[in-house]
């Protein structure tokens, strides 16, 4: 036996047992969904044309909007829990501050078109969309006016509902509630 030989089989060992681990610790933290938001809303090609309901994959945003068209359903979206928290709102600045294109930055077309709308819900506004009737009903904040108007929005308001449906039609982001 060469001095120094047996070195090599337990460091060869060594070497296997960490890529062994961390290839295990990969598959667990992306089985999981754990992750950044960028890594939750960047994908793949191959990653957008997976998207479809009752898989385990996570589906990008601009799969699950593409998905959303093509199919007429709605599905939740992943990472923004306004849309899930009846306390919470999308834009809650959109009330009192004008709004840019930075805020807008990330949003998919149905929580931009559920944004905008929200600046009309504030105030009452009962939608003709049942989609969205039930989505503000599920809002603590909400509460229904029949005899809303939409004189009734502030300036900034009514600047910011514009604003939205401008950077929608001009990112081909537009996305229509049932």
């Amino acid at each position: 036996m060469k001095k120094g030989s047996g070195i090599w089989l337990p460091a060869a060992a060594v070497l296997a047992a960490l890529i062994l681990f961390f290839l295990i610790l990969t598959v667990c933290l992306l089985g999981s969904g754990a992750g950044s938001k960028e890594s939750r809303t960047e994908g793949t090609e191959s990653s957008k044309a997976a998207g479809t309901a009752g898989t385990e994959e996570r589906i990008t945003n601009a799969a699950l909007d593409d998905y959303m068209v093509s199919s007429g359903t709605e599905v939740p979206i992943p990472g923004n829990q306004a849309l899930e928290n009846p306390e919470d709102y999308i834009l809650p600045e959109s009330a009192g501050k004008v709004l840019t294109e930075e805020d807008l930055a990330g949003l998919t077309a149905q929580e931009l078109t559920y944004a905008r709308n929200e600046i009309y819900a504030r105030h009452g506004r009962v939608f003709e969309s049942g989609e969205l009737n039930a989505y503000f009903q599920g809002k603590k904040w909400y509460t229904a006016d029949a005899a809303f108007k939409d004189a009734q929005l502030s300036s900034v308001e009514a600047k910011n509902a514009e604003f939205i449906a401008q950077f929608q039609n001009q990112n081909n982001l537009t996305y229509t509630p049932k």
